[in-house]
């Protein structure tokens, strides 16, 4: 953290790496094995994976029925929807009537720790798990059930929209925790609080409930994160005649002369995924080919799957920069230069802050510009690079998390439940793994997430670039990924 925000707040919002520079680690040793894992899958990859391989989200095992009852029964979205809103109620009660020591007041723990850190767990495991919880989306429901309206009637939601709004929304959250001068008084997170559920409830009354889906800072950053996960539902398609109708029109859209280049750009404009096949058999467009059709049952299948699933919409780009520019600002705010420097600036702190974290986004999102940018230059002719890419930042994002995260879910976790049960100041417990130990696991996250992130990147390369250049054109995204490897690297180990 940055500047001299109250004792309670410092211990509750030093996140991961806080205060831990100098790690137990040998930076030659932490550099070069991160590096010879990166170009070693590279060159795996590219001599033994020269087809696509993953279908998106049509693909997995379906679960037993009874697990597929319980998931969809009645009784359990209302209790999802009771318990994230008892939850909400009671984060503002104690922001209202608790004590103003964030030591004796478990509400920001439970924003800043149980929310924001432990969504990451929680969605890698089971999915987008705050699309059930989020109390917003239970008051509009209420609210609309009152007024006898359909929750989903709305205006359509621009195209244009897209995820722009929760990308401002995390970064408006992030600005909060990282720069406020105090972050953890009730007044900041009540302000704060109001004015998101004040956008967001209109929002929805506007738009309908699909606001939510798109726009709700909360809902998409777990919704990303789930991507990565085991658990999965299949695509639902339209049935009957609208799926009729889709079948009789493919042969019009594309012609059966077209080819696999062909029916690539013709999919990447209308943001759709081809598949191709080693005997050049192309799938993946309005149901035809391989894929079976997807009902919308939940699924195990294989998290890259899922990932390739990603929605290509407006501000995906922008929303997975904000994940990770404010995570690596997180983790050089600690540095002693840095202190000083915002401590001593004429702009004063939080300007000085501000800037600083506004200029760790922007560096990310221009490296990752730039590096598309030259994909499609390389590559000839790659239509959307930005967004086509960009799902392979979300393991790069989630390797950040973790490393900088993990101590803080660990420590302050159970602390701030001892405190949401009436305990009064209880210790805060010692990180699990020793110094050693979290030192390790923070490398291997990192490391981790972009062997994950190239492993995506040729996936996309190998389907969307023609066959003599899919290796050469990952070239760009491979400097991306060394250069994200070593800045965050060094925000561990410096």
């Amino acid at each position: 953290m940055t500047g001299a925000p109250a004792p309670g707040a410092v211990r509750v919002l030093a996140h991961g790496i806080g205060a831990q520079h100098d790690l137990p680690l040998s930076p030659f040793y932490a550099f070069a094995g991160a590096f010879a894992a990166l170009f070693v899958s590279f060159l795996a990859l590219g001599l033994l994976w020269s087809d696509s391989r993953f279908t998106g989200d049509t693909a997995g095992r379906p679960l037993p029925a009874a697990v597929q009852r319980l998931a969809d029964a009645r009784a359990t979205r209302l209790t999802a929807h009771g318990l994230g809103l008892a939850a909400a109620l009671a984060v503002v009660l104690w922001l209202l009537l608790g004590p103003a020591d964030p030591d004796r007041n478990p509400a920001p723990g439970a924003v800043y720790v149980l929310l924001w850190v432990g969504l990451v767990p929680a969605s890698l495991l089971l999915g987008p798990v705050w699309r059930p919880l989020n109390p917003l989306r239970t008051l509009h429901l209420l609210a609309c059930r009152a007024l006898r309206r359909d929750p989903d009637t709305g205006r359509p939601l621009p195209a244009s929209v897209g995820m722009w709004p929760a990308a401002a929304g995390l970064l408006a959250f992030t600005w909060l925790e990282l720069v406020a001068p105090d972050p953890a008084s009730p007044t900041a997170l009540l302000v704060f609080l109001g004015v998101y559920a004040a956008v967001h409830l209109t929002g929805a009354a506007v738009y309908g409930a699909r606001w939510f889906d798109h726009a709700d800072a909360f809902e998409v950053y777990s919704g990303l994160l789930g991507r990565l996960s085991p658990f999965g539902r299949v695509r639902a398609v339209p049935s009957g005649p609208r799926r009729l109708a889709r079948t009789l029109a493919a042969p019009a859209e594309i012609p059966s002369t077209s080819s696999t280049r062909d029916v690539g750009r013709y999919a990447e404009s209308t943001h759709q995924t081809p598949r191709a096949t080693p005997s050049g058999r192309t799938t993946g467009l309005h149901g035809h080919g391989r894929r079976r059709p997807a009902d919308g049952r939940l699924v195990v299948r294989s998290p890259f799957n899922g990932l390739d699933a990603t929605p290509r919409l407006p501000g995906l780009v922008a929303t997975v920069c904000v994940m990770l520019g404010s995570t690596a600002y997180d983790g050089f705010s600690d540095a002693p230069r840095w202190i000083a420097t915002v401590q001593t600036s004429e702009l004063g702190r939080t300007t000085t802050a501000t800037l600083g974290l506004l200029g760790a986004v922007a560096l990310v999102a221009t490296l990752y510009g730039l590096c598309a940018g030259a994909a499609r230059l390389v590559c000839g002719t790659l239509p959307h690079p930005l967004t086509a890419f960009a799902h392979s930042l979300v393991p790069i994002a989630l390797g950040y998390l973790v490393a900088h995260y993990f101590t803080l879910f660990a420590t302050e976790g159970p602390h701030t439940v001892r405190l949401a049960f009436g305990a009064d100041r209880p210790p805060v417990p010692e990180p699990p793994l020793g110094p050693g130990g979290v030192a390790t696991l923070q490398v291997l996250a990192i490391v981790t997430g972009h062997v994950l992130g190239v492993i995506a990147a040729h996936d996309r390369s190998v389907r969307l670039m023609p066959p003599r250049r899919a290796v050469i054109g990952q070239l760009p995204l491979l400097v991306l990924m060394i250069a994200y490897t070593v800045g965050g690297l060094a925000l561990l180990i410096a």
